[in-house]
């Protein structure tokens, strides 16, 4: 891709390609309009691969890298402490204070990735379903509720 292409030093821009054309295939089999069993066992070993590249991703690429927060992050952190100056223990962040950041894999977002071919085949492709009707049901029945 190249866009991304040269952005890190050349020993973790291999895997930082690995990991977004990864992501491109699994995303692509996932927005089939129609799965067989093999396209569902393929994204499945996409998934595992993805889930590999992910890992040496974080546990090398990431590792490789010091990040810090962003100065906006800083700033809302000195505006929480500065509104809880009244509670014990509160501290003033100075501009030393700036706090190391890694990549995390245990987010939601990622934890669902490993249920897309699982999902697709349990009940259907990911664009036949949708919360919708049910964010509609919840309200017609608190709406019931409240009448009653």
């Amino acid at each position: 891709m190249p866009c991304f292409e040269g952005l890190l030093p050349e020993t973790h821009d291999g895997a930082v390609q690995d990991l977004l054309w990864n992501f491109m295939m699994l995303h692509g089999f996932a927005k089939f309009d129609m799965h067989l069993d093999s396209t569902v066992a393929i994204t499945w070993a996409l998934t595992c691969i993805l889930g590999d590249s992910l890992q040496t991703f974080s546990d090398v690429t990431c590792a490789a890298f010091t990040t810090k927060e962003l100065p906006s992050e800083k700033a809302a952190q000195v505006r929480q402490a500065q509104a809880a100056l009244n509670t014990p223990n509160a501290r003033i962040l100075t501009s030393d204070d700036s706090l190391r950041r890694w990549y995390k894999l245990d987010t939601p977002k990622l934890h669902a990735v490993g249920y897309i071919a699982d999902d697709i085949a349990e009940v259907g492709v990911t664009g036949s379903h949708s919360t919708f009707i049910v964010s509609i049901f919840h309200f017609s029945l608190l709406n019931l509720l409240i009448l009653f």
